[in-house]
């Protein structure tokens, strides 16, 4: 196969453009740059539409990566690119040799008992760590402020290590109307906040469901989600710090509540 050797190439151009979320949004389409993505996303049966890739790489993919390879090809547009040409595509000073164009996912709204809510997270790199928690701890879905960062940024997806393709992540117009229709089908809510207790919910409290609110790194959790909530919880802080990171704050209140729900 005679493999692409300019940056101007077309496809090269138009895949470049989804760097832009403007243009994602514009085509529905994002990339996916590396093996562990890549096998992911095939397991998970993301759409991809084109493959570019480079000789070194598909010289010592594994038996699994080659398989998947091979299924997506039967049907995609895989084209071969000289390294250079990779490189510009990717936004990693070590690319590893394959990056993909894929169709972004339709996911909907669904009746789940573990959500988890997201308002104006900003950083991406927060924002794919906390899909990543969520989808190891269980969790059934994640509702966001259309606020929040992009889940198809470069950054959340390696943030996030596959998880993306695993949970549901829904943007929602109005936030408090969804937490609303949560509250009328007895799912509990759960807001991080200064003001908050230092103990978990009791067992019985959350036994029917629960989702717990995340906010902003700066801000917090408004103040119009924070009245919305059932019980606010905050993580006790036994040495000088003043607070946690979002995604470690993230982590360590989704799996108090898992834990607790599951004694």
């Amino acid at each position: 196969m005679e493999s692409i050797n300019s940056s101007q190439n077309k496809h090269i151009k138009e895949a470049n453009k989804l760097k832009q979320k403007k243009y994602r949004d514009q085509k529905n389409a994002f990339l996916i740059e590396g093996t562990k993505l890549f096998n992911e996303a095939v397991a998970s049966r993301i759409i991809i539409n084109e493959i570019f890739y480079t000789e070194a790489w598909y010289a010592l993919m594994s038996d699994q990566t080659k398989a998947h390879f091979e299924t997506m090809t039967q049907t995609k547009q895989a084209r071969l690119v000289i390294p250079e040409v990779l490189s510009s595509l990717s936004t990693l000073k070590n690319p590893e040799g394959i990056i993909c164009v894929a169709e972004k996912q339709k996911n909907n709204k669904l009746f789940a008992q573990k959500y988890v809510i997201l308002e104006g997270i900003q950083d991406p790199g927060n924002l794919g760590t906390i899909i990543r928690t969520a989808d190891a701890a269980g969790f059934e879905a994640i509702y966001c402020s259309m606020q929040t960062a992009d889940i198809y940024n470069d950054k959340t997806l390696r943030s996030a290590m596959g998880s993306l393709f695993h949970i549901p992540v829904v943007y929602c117009e109005d936030l408090l109307e969804e937490i609303k229709h949560l509250k009328e089908n007895k799912i509990y809510i759960i807001g991080t906040s200064l003001q908050g207790l230092e103990t978990i919910p009791s067992k019985s409290q959350i036994s029917s469901g629960f989702a717990l609110i995340l906010g902003n790194e700066s801000k917090g959790v408004s103040e119009m989600l924070t009245h919305a909530c059932d019980y606010l919880y905050k993580i006790p802080m036994f040495g000088q710090a003043e607070s946690l990171n979002v995604a470690v704050a993230a982590g360590i209140c989704l799996y108090d509540l898992v834990r607790i729900n599951k004694i």
